[in-house]
């Protein structure tokens, strides 16, 4: 017993140890040569696409880059040799932060070029490597150039009592605004609170952002914001006074008031729209618009070179020029601004203003009469044959889907409807060209150009009579407020945009659109609201007519393209449906993976998918050469409602023509289905010849399904095949009083046709 009694204490001994786990050493690649992350590239002229302005995580390390009074923030770039790379500037650096609970012990880097030399707050550098034991690591660049990385692989290691931990930041003054910022003592520490603190413009050239609250204006260095935004939260770092900006005069009539800020920050950043406070030159051109975002009424330009004098009418100057870098390349300026809004600094000898973009310069103008004349088709459009004997090509060439038209400084585009297009045509009865919006739910939208404004809209209308009160501009206003004048056809209000919508067949011999300056009543149309989302056709057919959606499509293959051109068939793996007055251009085969905005649409012949406004082809990816497999079975099989859009495949049934745009199925259990092929446009036929006289006993016939009436459904044909009795190989004899006439597909012919026929079993061929 006492043997077992020892060897008891024993375990329970061993069992009463504590548990010791081994830290696991972990190794931390950011690759950026390979880039197997995807982050952003720049190359080419958008080498700033790189710019580091978020952080970069890779397992339990983050890399941050700081600009801090370098040229440029950190950066990952393509040059013209094709090799990626990080790229650091003087003034710059890069920091590392481990994981909560990790340290980092070694960071081993692989140069494009070169050494790595940058200065580590902690640890040391040796033949590229750094060797320490930190939760951060800041890797400053104090020498000249640029260095280039190609990867970065970081070690790291359980915190231990070793580990070196910054140190939490500290400051001397905290300031409530950025006037309380700016009056503090040169080289004090400052904890910035910001309140709605909005962030005018960056300076790359000089490396920091102008910002403002309702207490003043600063420049803030060493952080990277996005001008457009509202700042809340608050923002540590050295003040700083340059009395330098201003080396030309002395005392200096201006002064600089500057944050360089430090890593101890806790903001929000929130986007908003950049407005200037309206001045005169004399009001801007003070010290205590300093940084700040004002706007400048009514001043004349002039001075060649990159300097630019404002003169105002009482003969006040200031100059401007585009140290933000904002301008293209090519740009203008005008003699004269309505007005104008940047950022106020000074400059050696003189009050600068700075625009932050090219549309914050504005040209004064008086208002603009922009005409479409439609009837004298100064616009230079394919004009629309609408007699009836024209060809489907001719009547089509009017088709304004997908087409935007500009005159002046307006833009008119068109929204279709489910059932026509809205077309530029001629019909003999209306004697002249016109804009026809067909039919109900037509819609026509005019915008005015950038920082312009609709005002006033006249329509001359297309009309068979001259009887007062004749009214043949039936529409009504769904977007853009303003007032519509039924009797004088006018619109007048003021707006970026406005869209009609046609209340019925609409005919219009010419626009005059006026346009003048926005201004601060200046009304944005609010955009179409998408009330659903659905993935596939099904999901789609089950809308509720109107419906505007949002519809995604995977896989689906136009079947057939009508031969006016102004829609298509489609399916994809749950239903069918009929694109009609598509904006795009589709071809059969094509099959479409994407999205696009639509309106539910139902008529007898099947849901139908009319395209929406905001429709954009580059949201859809469109590839050639689909191929779909019919539905098949009897007629009691495949005429079904879920079926009707879709090809369907009926094989071994009889098909007897009745007249030259028709013919009836039969099958084997004497169910029937009627074939539709008339001479219209706004069919899909494929089969061209007369149907009259076809009377097969067994065939497959391939068409669409859909749906005729309330009670009947149809069949456009794409292809009839006899079966039994092979047009070309396998035709029978003809007597003299009996002529067999087939053409190349099998089909049966009444009489001969251009091209190959077969006759009694013989070639024949007609010129």
């Amino acid at each position: 017993m006492k043997k077992i009694s020892t060897l008891l204490c024993m375990l329970l001994a061993i069992c009463a140890l504590p548990l010791s786990t081994q830290a696991e050493v972990v190794n931390t690649t950011f690759d950026f040569e390979n880039n197997p992350e995807n982050w952003p590239v720049g190359e080419g002229v958008n080498f700033r696409d790189g710019d580091l302005t978020a952080p970069l995580t890779v397992g339990e390390v983050t890399l941050t880059g700081i600009q801090g009074d370098a040229s440029y923030p950190c950066r990952l770039m393509r040059p013209n040799d094709g090799i990626s790379a990080l790229y650091t500037y003087a003034k710059g650096a890069f920091r590392l932060n481990a994981a909560d609970g990790r340290a980092l012990t070694k960071v081993t880097v692989t140069m494009k070029s070169g050494t790595f030399d940058l200065t580590p707050s902690t640890g040391a550098v040796a033949d590229n490597v750094w060797t320490g034991n930190a939760t951060e690591v800041t890797f400053n660049h104090n020498n000249t150039g640029n260095r280039q990385i190609l990867k970065i692989v970081i070690t790291t290691d359980d915190v231990n009592s070793e580990t070196v931990v910054p140190a939490a930041p500290t400051y001397d003054i905290e300031a409530a605004n950025i006037a309380a910022l700016n009056s503090a003592e040169d080289g004090k520490v400052v904890r910035l609170t910001l309140n709605n603190a909005r962030v005018n413009a960056c300076n790359n050239l000089s490396a920091c952002y102008y910002i403002e609250d309702a207490s003043g204006a600063t420049v803030v260095r060493n952080a990277t914001l996005t001008p457009g935004t509202l700042l809340n939260g608050y923002i540590t770092g050295t003040k700083t006074t340059d009395t330098g900006i201003d080396f030309m005069n002395d005392p200096p009539a201006a002064v600089e008031y500057a944050l360089t800020a430090n890593d101890d920050a806790d903001f929000t950043a929130t986007d908003t729209s950049l407005s200037g406070t309206t001045m005169t030159i004399t009001e801007a051109c003070t010290q205590a618009t300093y940084g700040r975002l004002v706007t400048l009424l009514d001043v004349s330009i002039t001075g060649g070179g990159q300097n630019k004098t404002l003169t105002d009418a009482d003969g006040n100057t200031m100059k401007a020029r585009d140290y933000l870098g904002v301008l293209p390349a090519d740009y203008t300026w005008p003699e004269k601004a309505q007005k104008i809004t940047g950022v106020v600094i000074y400059y050696m000898t003189g009050w600068y203003i700075m625009p932050i973009s090219a549309e914050a310069i504005e040209q004064t103008s008086s208002t603009q009469d922009n005409l479409f004349d439609f009837a004298n088709n100064n616009l230079g459009l394919t004009v629309g044959q609408g007699g009836a004997s024209d060809p489907a090509e001719t009547q089509n060439a009017g088709n304004l889907a997908g087409k935007a038209l500009v005159q002046g400084d307006v833009t008119m585009t068109f929204v279709n409807p489910a059932t026509m297009p809205v077309r530029y045509f001629y019909l003999p009865s209306r004697t002249t060209n016109h804009l026809q919006l067909a039919v109900k739910d037509s819609k026509l939208r005019v915008t005015a150009g950038e920082g312009r404004a609709i005002t006033k809209i006249t329509v001359e209308q297309n009309v068979l009579s001259s009887k007062p009160g004749d009214n043949n501009v039936k529409w009504e206003v769904d977007k853009g407020d303003g007032t519509w004048d039924v009797d004088s056809k006018t619109w007048t209000g003021n707006a970026t945009s406005v869209r009609f919508s046609a209340t019925a067949a609409t005919y219009i011999n010419a626009i005059t659109v006026t346009t003048a300056p926005a201004d601060g009543e200046t009304v944005t149309p609010a955009p179409d609201e998408y009330t659903a989302e659905v993935s596939s056709l099904a999901e789609f057919k089950a809308l509720p007519d109107g419906t505007l959606a949002k519809l995604n499509l995977t896989d689906a293959i136009v079947t057939n393209v009508m031969i006016n051109q102004w829609g298509c068939f489609v399916q994809d793996a749950t239903a069918g449906a009929h694109f009609y007055c598509t904006e795009l251009d589709l071809k059969e085969g094509d099959v479409l993976n994407g999205f696009v905005y639509v309106k539910k649409n139902h008529q007898n012949m099947g849901p139908r998918i009319a395209m929406a406004e905001d429709t954009n082809a580059d949201n859809l990816t469109i590839t050639a050469d689909g191929t779909y497999t019919p539905v098949e079975g009897d007629i009691e099989a495949v005429n079904m409602d879920e079926n009707i859009n879709k090809v369907v495949s009926l094989a071994g049934v009889a098909v007897k023509g009745t007249k030259e745009t028709e013919a009836v199925i039969t099958d084997s259990k004497g169910n029937t289905l009627t074939i539709n092929n008339p001479k219209s446009n706004a069919v899909p036929y494929v089969i061209k010849e007369s149907l009259a006289g076809i009377d097969y006993a067994s065939a497959t016939v391939v068409g669409i399904l859909y749906g005729a009436s309330a009670t009947e459904n149809k069949l456009y044909p794409l292809s009839i095949t006899e079966e039994e009795v092979d047009g070309i190989q396998n035709v029978a004899a003809g007597t003299a009083d009996h002529v067999t006439i087939y053409n190349a597909q099998g089909i049966r012919l009444n009489r001969l046709q251009k091209g190959l026929n077969i006759v009694n079993g013989k070639k024949v061929m007609v010129k």
